[in-house]
């Protein structure tokens, strides 16, 4: 089992069908990383189980928590939200969080600070 810091959570409803470990948008769904997406979209947190939809879900939204990887992630690199929650490498200008270890491959879970999710606005 992967280490965390747990320090706040709030609960939302699915609005999908969702898998733990993912970050997940104030809709309900996973986030989107989309530039200019902005509001109900972005990211909130990293839920924390599964969920159906119509399910309370309990979501981390600070200080760390387990999260999905996408694809290969460097120690230390901005995270964004890629396909199905899933973390994908940011940038400065692009991010909802930072990498506290390196994830090797897709699927691989990897702990992460969680940011307030910012992203080009066009």
């Amino acid at each position: 089992m992967k280490q965390y810091d747990k320090q706040h959570a709030t609960t939302i409803v699915a609005a999908a069908a969702l898998a733990a470990n993912r970050l997940v948008s104030f809709a309900g769904d996973y986030a989107v990383g989309t530039a200019g997406a902005g509001g109900s979209t972005d990211a909130c947190g990293v839920s924390e189980s599964s969920a159906a939809i119509g399910d309370a879900l309990s979501v981390i939204t600070g200080y760390s928590a387990v999260v999905t990887a996408g694809a290969a992630i460097t120690a230390g690199a901005f995270i964004k939200p890629g396909t199905s929650g899933k973390a994908i490498t940011g940038s400065i200008t692009d991010n909802c969080g930072r990498a506290l270890e390196a994830a090797g491959a897709d699927g691989d879970l990897i702990e992460v600070v969680l940011q307030n999710h910012i992203h080009p606005t066009s």
